[in-house]
C-alpha cells in the first residue's frame, strides 16, 4: 500500500515527505482549524472535469481551493497529505439507509406517522457498525424508518472519529429533518390510504394557498363591546387552515419543502401506485425501487421522478440471463442514486459494485455523481456535500487508485476535514 506522507513545508522533496510518515503515522485527523493540502493524481470534481495533479486546500472542516499543483500552491504552513498515483473524491452519500436501532413504521402500510422524527431514536448499538459505514466510503447517510404507510421524517448520519472513546449520539447525528419516508404495496387497504392521506393533504395545500376570510357574523363583537385593533384586525386576516401533523408533511413533499422517498419493491406496486399518482399530480417522490422494477423503466420515465436503487443484478426469468437493474434506468437517462444490497453493516465490497456497474457500460461520472451529487439533490443539500469545490464540506476520500478500479484500495476517509477511518491504521 502507498505510504501516507505529511509535511509542513511543501518544498521538500517527496522522498523526504514519504520518510516521515513513520514519525508522524500516529497523526491519523487534522484538526479542523489548522489548513491541510492534500496533492492527487486526480481529484474527481462531479460538478466539473477531473482535475490531473490537483490540490484541495482544506481550513476549518471546508474545502478551501481546488485546482491543479501549477495554479494552486500549497502555503509553507499547511499540513501535506499527498502520494503517488492517488485519486482524491466526493464521500459517498445514502440517501435510503436503516438501522442504527430505528425501528421500522407499519408493516400493514395503513398508518401515517409523518409527525415521526427519528432523530430522538438513533441509538448506535456499537463502533462497529458506524465504522462500516466508513470503511465503504459512506460520509453522511439519511436514516428513515423504512416499511409501509406513512413511516417518518429522517435524519443525517455521519461517521465519526473514535478516538478513545466510542461516538456519542450526538457526534454523529445531524440537525433536523432531512426527509419524508413512506412505503407501498400494492393492497386494496394501502391503495384506500393513500388516497385518502394525500386528499387531506392536497386539500390543506388548497386552503394553504386560498385561505378564507371570515364572514362579517364571524368577526363581529358581542352586542356592548366596541371594536379592539384585534377584532378590526381579525376581520381582514385570513383564517388558517387546520394543520394535522400526520398530513401536513406531505404537503411539505407536494411543496417541494421536503424530500418524500417512496419505497415500492415490485413493478407491479408500480402499476398499482401510477394512478394515484395521476390523481395527487404535485406528489412526485423519490422512488425507492427492488431489483426487478427494471421491467417499469418506461413508466418511471413518464412519471418524471428520480429513482434509488441497490448495486445488484437480476436473472431474467426462466434463464441464466443477467439483468443488470441499475444500466437500464442509467440508459433511460432517469436519475438515480445507488445505494449497497445490504444494510450496515453489510456494506463491504460497495466500491467493487459501482465499479461493475462501470464495466457494464455506465461511464464513471455518472456512476460517480449516483453516490455523490444525485443524493445530494435528491436531499437538497447539494450546496453543501456532494462534490469538490469552494465551500464545500471537506467529505473526502483518498484512493490509491482510480476508484472504479477493484484493485484500488480506499485509503482514508475524511468528514467536514476530520479523518474517521484511516486504512493505514492496525486493525
Amino acid at each position: 500500500m502507498t505510504p501516507i506522507a505529511m509535511a509542513s513545508v511543501s518544498e521538500r522533496p517527496m522522498t523526504l515527505r514519504i520518510l516521515a510518515a513513520a514519525a508522524l503515522l500516529a497523526f491519523v485527523g487534522f484538526a479542523q482549524d489548522r489548513l491541510t493540502a492534500i496533492r492527487v493524481a486526480r481529484a474527481w470534481t462531479v460538478t466539473g472535469k477531473p482535475i490531473d495533479d490537483a490540490v484541495v486546500l482544506i481550513e476549518g472542516g471546508r474545502i478551501v481551493k481546488v485546482g491543479a499543483a501549477s495554479e494552486t500552491p500549497i502555503p509553507e504552513m499547511a499540513d501535506v497529505l499527498e502520494g503517488a498515483g492517488w485519486h482524491l473524491t466526493p464521500g459517498f452519500i445514502h440517501p435510503y439507509a436503516s438501522g442504527f436501532g430505528i425501528s421500522s413504521g407499519d408493516l400493514g402500510g395503513t398508518t401515517s406517522a409523518a409527525d415521526r422524527q427519528v432523530s430522538g431514536d438513533v441509538k448506535p448499538q456499537s463502533w462497529d457498525v458506524i465504522a462500516a459505514a466508513a470503511k465503504a466510503g459512506f460520509t453522511r447517510l439519511n436514516l428513515l424508518p423504512i416499511n409501509g404507510g406513512v413511516t417518518g421524517q429522517g435524519v443525517f448520519v455521519a461517521p465519526a472519529a473514535k478516538a478513545d472513546r466510542d461516538p456519542r449520539v450526538e457526534d454523529i447525528l445531524g440537525a433536523g429533518s432531512t426527509s419524508l419516508a413512506m412505503g407501498f404495496d400494492p393492497k386494496t387497504s394501502t391503495k384506500k390510504f393513500f388516497r385518502e392521506i394525500l386528499g387531506k393533504a392536497q386539500k390543506y395545500r388548497d386552503d394553504l394557498a386560498n385561505p378564507k376570510k371570515p364572514s362579517k357574523s364571524e368577526s363581529k363583537p358581542e352586542s356592548g363591546d366596541s371594536k379592539s385593533s384585534e377584532s378590526k384586525a381579525s376581520e381582514s386576516k385570513p383564517s388558517e387552515p387546520s394543520k394535522d401533523p400526520k398530513v401536513m408533511p406531505l404537503v411539505d413533499v407536494m411543496e417541494k419543502r421536503l424530500p418524500g422517498f417512496l419505497g415500492i419493491r415490485a413493478p407491479h406496486g408500480l402499476l398499482h401506485f401510477q394512478p394515484i399518482m395521476k390523481e395527487f399530480p404535485a406528489f412526485r417522490p423519490i422512488l425507492c425501487l427492488g431489483p426487478e422494477c427494471w421491467r417499469s423503466v418506461e413508466l418511471v420515465k413518464e412519471l418524471g421522478v428520480p429513482v434509488v436503487l441497490t448495486t445488484g443484478s437480476v436473472l431474467k426469468a426462466d434463464t441464466d440471463i443477467e439483468i443488470p437493474t441499475p444500466v437500464r434506468f442509467f440508459d433511460a437517462g432517469i436519475p438515480v442514486a445507488l445505494i449497497p444490497e445490504n444494510p450496515a453493516p453489510g456494506f463491504t465490497g460497495f466500491a467493487f459494485h459501482l465499479s461493475e456497474v462501470v464495466r457494464r457500460g455506465v461511464s464513471r461520472d455518472d456512476v460517480l455523481r449516483s453516490v455523490t451529487m444525485v443524493p445530494a439533490e435528491m436531499l437538497g443539500v447539494q450546496k453543501d456535500i456532494g462534490a469538490l469545490g469552494a465551500g464545500m464540506s471537506a467529505d473526502l476520500l483518498l484512493w490509491s487508485g482510480d476508484p472504479f478500479v477493484p484493485s484500488s484500495k480506499l485509503l482514508r476517509v475524511m468528514v467536514r476535514g476530520t479523518t474517521v477511518h484511516d486504512a493505514t491504521e492496525a486493525p
